[in-house]
């Protein structure tokens, strides 16, 4: 634990306690103390080791008074899912007609609660939570009743899932006796081990699968129709009633085999429509391009991770779908542009000549590459801003990436606050925002539209194809996403903390070990979010010189 330097600027490092590893992804912690003297950092770093230490602290108080209240909350939802299904399901004569006419009241309540475990809201559970919490702690505050109820509504979601599928799968009819099994084994509740055995059927799983990351990770319409695409092409290879189970290692090597000769956008395509397997399809003469290699290899991720879910939940005895993906010799890896790359775009005509008019008549072709060279946001993300997504906090200005309106984001982590960096302020980008105000727009770029594809970036992302090839590079492998490269790889080479790199870029921050964070906590300060982006500096004196241009043709 101590002061470093790396590069001209001095920074603060300390060691995860190796008990609290498992919590964290990384054992170490790096902050920029932001100075080059190196006595000033000295002093800095005090007030650092104890925020360090004290954050340590909590951190272990947390864990452990979080345990202890999930532990409330299993022991009381068992009780009352066994005593429901033992006093009103099992007993009942017709639960199917039954769930008919509950499907208003029930969904209802289902969709409910699943909307409140995504927005945190506990209106539905704070009598329950606090009368658990009155019963259970002598004393608790509001930080505990947060947990409490955040967790309640995610165990009842599990629960009226777990109900409506049982129903819908004659669980209750088909078991003799609720005291064969006990349902409850772990704190989870586990809708793996059905006796029925078409609650394991292929399609039912797969169903199950996109359900369960829809609410876990926020999938949108496209991930979601790209899932169910490929459910299309494992029905049309294992078959319809194939219980999931069954599937083995040899299979899914037949499979991958298969996928490698399907044409491009087969399911699109009307002669492939009504085909009964996918060796059916690739019989098919035709003249369309084969799925290449990077495509196939996207296929196989998904299978993947949906066999890994199959492995967890016990539906099957192993995940047979590892080490699928085939080697790619030509896969286009993106990279960012080089400081080079950076001076032909800020010297290109575009950016010299007329820029007063372009600034008019395409204001969005000049502020955007900006924007994304300092924010490290998608190319969609800024296309679709509304005027009312620049907003300000504690004196910072911010880009609030969310999903109103027709705005969609990638997943649930994509929703973030980033903060504005200095450089897109003195391009006088928040003077354009006030007129953008004064002339009462929704839209910030009133030149790009919705396409059918959902997406607003089609134009800007055809303009700047082109644009990178007449005067920067033709190389593939730089792209109007290797804006993001660049400013992921400053934070990096800045030492920014994984964590908060990971928030600025809409990453899920950790793998499944960072249980702690992603259970109670909230996102970073917006004040610590905008230290660590203030230090990204490409030091392109000609990309300087430029924004100051900028600034004073906007009035």
């Amino acid at each position: 634990m101590g002061v470093i330097k790396c590069g001209k600027y001095y920074y603060f490092r300390a060691y995860i306690p190796k008990r609290l590893y498992k919590f964290f992804r990384y054992k170490t912690l790096t902050k920029t103390l932001r100075t080059k003297n190196k006595i000033k950092a000295h002093k800095k770093s005090k007030q650092v080791k104890l925020d360090f230490l004290n954050m340590i602290r909590r951190v272990e108080l947390v864990i452990n008074k979080t345990e202890d209240l999930k532990k409330v909350v299993d022991k009381y939802m068992m009780n009352k899912m066994n005593d429901y299904e033992n006093e009103e399901l099992y007993p009942h004569p017709n639960l199917k007609e039954t769930l008919k006419w509950m499907n208003g009241d029930y969904f209802e309540i289902l969709e409910s609660h699943k909307h409140d475990s995504i927005e945190r809201n506990f209106k539905y559970v704070e009598k329950e939570s606090n009368e658990l919490l009155e019963k259970e702690f002598l004393t608790f505050d509001d930080e505990d009743f947060e947990i409490v109820a955040q967790y309640l509504n995610e165990k009842y979601v599990q629960s009226h899932e777990y109900i409506i599928e049982n129903i819908s799968n004659d669980y209750y009819t088909l078991k003799t006796s609720p005291n064969e099994i006990n349902l409850y084994k772990s704190k989870n509740i586990n809708i793996g081990k059905e006796k029925d055995s078409n609650s394991k059927l292929l399609q039912t799983v797969f169903e199950r699968f996109i359900k369960d990351k829809i609410n876990e990770l926020g999938w949108n319409k496209e991930i979601v129709n790209e899932h169910k695409h490929l459910l299309k092409s494992l029905i049309l290879f294992f078959g319809e009633n194939t219980i999931i189970s069954d599937i083995k290692r040899e299979q899914l090597l037949e499979y991958r085999n298969l996928i490698c000769k399907l044409p491009l956008k087969w399911s699109e395509k009307k002669e492939f429509k009504n085909m009964k397997s996918l060796k059916d399809v690739i019989k098919i003469k035709h003249s369309y391009k084969i799925l290449s290699t990077t495509t196939v290899n996207k296929y196989l991720t998904k299978v993947h991770t949906f066999f890994h879910y199959c492995d967890i939940n016990d539906y099957i005895d192993k995940n047979y779908a590892t080490e699928l993906k085939l080697r790619n010799n030509n896969s286009i890896q993106r990279t960012s542009f080089s400081k080079d790359d950076i001076n032909k775009i800020v010297s290109s005509k575009f950016f010299n000549d007329k820029l007063e008019l372009h600034l008019r008549k395409s204001v969005e072709r000049v502020f955007i590459p900006i924007i994304a060279l300092y924010s490290g946001l998608r190319l969609n993300e800024i296309c679709q801003l509304n005027v009312c997504d620049i907003r300000k906090d504690e004196n910072i200005y911010y880009f609030d990436i969310n999903e109103h309106g027709d705005k969609k984001t990638k997943n649930k982590t994509s929703i973030r606050k980033v903060p504005i960096h200095e450089k897109i302020i003195e391009s006088g980008f928040i003077k354009y925002i006030n007129n953008c105000k004064k002339e009462s727009r929704e839209k910030l770029w009133k030149n790009l539209k919705k396409q059918e594809t959902g997406l607003y970036s089609k134009n800007l992302s055809d303009w700047f194809r082109n644009f990178k090839i007449k005067y920067i590079t033709d190389e593939k492998e730089k792209v109007f996403h290797s804006f993001r490269h660049n400013f992921s790889n400053e934070l990096k080479q800045n030492l920014v903390e994984r964590d908060i790199a990971s928030e600025l870029l809409g990453h899920s921050s950790s793998g499944g070990n960072k249980l702690t964070y992603g259970t109670y906590a909230k996102d970073y300060d917006i004040k610590i979010l905008n230290e660590s982006l203030q230090t990204i500096d490409y030091e392109v004196e000609s990309l300087n010189d430029l924004i100051r241009r900028i600034n004073k043709l906007i009035v």
